[in-house]
C-alpha cells in the first residue's frame, strides 16, 4: 500500500509545496487557487488527478503523519468524513472506514452534529472537525509508471 504515495502536496490560500519548495499553485500562469474548506480541498486534489490522502492502514498513516510533522503543520484535512450519514465515516474514494482507525482519545464526539470532516494532527491522530474551516490538506497521488 505504501508505494501508492508517490508524493503529496499541501495547499492553502493558493500555494502548494512539493519537495520543499513553495510555489504558486496554478493551472495557468497567474491563476490563484483559494482553498477555503473541505469540499474545495477535494476539488483541488481531483483537478490534479489525485485524491485527499486516505490513511487506510498504519503504514499509510505513518507516511502521511511524518509528512505533516516534517512540514511543521499542526493539522491537515484528510479524505475521510461522515457528511452523508452521521457516524458512518467514508473515505474520499467512497469506501467505508474499515478496521483501521487512529482517532485521538474521546473522538469522534460530534455532539453538535457539525463536525463531519476529519483532520490529521501532527501526532498522526485523527480528530473530527467542521468542514467549513480553512486549513492545509494533503493530496494523495498514485505512483506514476515510467
Amino acid at each position: 500500500m505504501i508505494d501508492l504515495f508517490h508524493h503529496f502536496w499541501y495547499y492553502r490560500k493558493g500555494f502548494f509545496q512539493a519537495s520543499g519548495r513553495p510555489k504558486k499553485a496554478s493551472n495557468q500562469p497567474g491563476e490563484k487557487i483559494n482553498c477555503e474548506n473541505y469540499r474545495e480541498a477535494l476539488a483541488h486534489c481531483r483537478i490534479r488527478e489525485g485524491i485527499l490522502a486516505m490513511p487506510k492502514d498504519e503504514a499509510a498513516n505513518t507516511v502521511i503523519s511524518d509528512y505533516v510533522s516534517q512540514s511543521g503543520f499542526f493539522r491537515v484535512f484528510i479524505g475521510l468524513n461522515d457528511i452523508e450519514k452521521e457516524g458512518q465515516f467514508m473515505y474520499a474514494d467512497g469506501t467505508p472506514l474499515q478496521s483501521y482507525s487512529n482517532w485521538k482519545d474521546g473522538v469522534p464526539q460530534d455532539t453538535q452534529e457539525n463536525e463531519d470532516c476529519v483532520e490529521m494532527l501532527s501526532t498522526g491522530k485523527w480528530n473530527d472537525t467542521e468542514c467549513h474551516l480553512t486549513m492545509y490538506f494533503i493530496c494523495e497521488f498514485p505512483k506514476r509508471r515510467t
